[in-house]
């Protein structure tokens, strides 16, 4: 079991203001709220004074992309002190201070890297025929399938697939022309064989779903970084899968 991306919130914190990029909204009948958004590699934070007042950190990242510069690393339990001490040094360096530890938990996806032993897309597949209830089921060509709804979803896609056109897309934004040919060229000999690695992965989108799924009443980032749990959860996912047909 691995943590993937992860939500973190916290209206306890100090930081520079200079350091981050504004955006002010206006709404007709409401007080100013001001946003600060900054994108610090991996990081997507963001601190906005909401209709109350108060201002609020939050953290979106991807655990494995932070320690391992992509996600076909699963992280480990073992994992957590090094995470919590990346994220505390990158927003330190922009001004930001924070427990990151115990920050409350907004969203989480927990998933699997599983190595099969035939084509990724035959599994998909098959998937398409079953149905969980109370989602929608949606389809993206042969490389996955997803159920969902407003507060959780659970998907099962073509990992590798899916790992090169993110590092294609972070070389094309960046303008490394060497690393978009060389990827490239991997994109190409990824679709003339097969691909064995099949990702499960399900996501809690609103911090009750995460509470419930946890089993905690308000989720701190080390009560969610629980590979036995994690597990669980996957598992438990699975078995909500009923044959319904294409």
């Amino acid at each position: 079991m691995s943590i993937d991306t992860v939500l973190l919130g916290t209206g306890i914190f100090a930081h520079s203001p200079g350091q981050m990029i504004e955006q002010t909204t206006t709404v007709p009948g409401y007080p100013r709220t001001e946003k600060y958004i900054k994108n610090m590699g991996t990081l997507r934070t963001t601190i906005q004074r909401g209709y109350d007042g108060n201002p609020r950190l939050t953290v979106e990242v991807s655990a494995p992309k932070l320690l391992h510069g992509d996600s076909l690393h699963e992280v480990t339990d073992k994992d957590l002190f090094p995470f919590v001490e990346k994220i505390t040094d990158t927003l330190s360096g922009f001004g930001v201070r924070a427990d990151v530890e115990t920050m409350q938990v907004g969203r989480v996806d927990v998933c699997r890297n599983l190595h099969l032993s035939h084509d990724v897309a035959s599994f998909i597949d098959g998937c398409t025929q079953f149905t969980v209830g109370r989602t929608e089921r949606h389809t993206y060509g042969v490389e996955t399938v997803r159920w969902g709804n407003r507060q959780w979803s659970t998907q099962y896609y073509d990992k590798e697939a899916e790992t090169v056109e993110w590092k294609l897309r972070v070389a094309r934004k960046a303008r490394d022309r060497a690393a978009v040919v060389a990827l490239m060229a991997e994109q190409k000999d990824l679709a003339a064989r097969p691909h064995y690695i099949l990702r499960a992965e399900s996501s809690a989108r609103k911090p009750k779903k995460v509470a419930t799924l946890f089993r905690v009443a308000s989720p701190i980032l080390s009560d969610v970084w629980n590979e036995e749990r994690g597990r669980d959860i996957l598992l438990a996912h699975f078995d909500t899968m009923r044959n319904g047909g294409k």
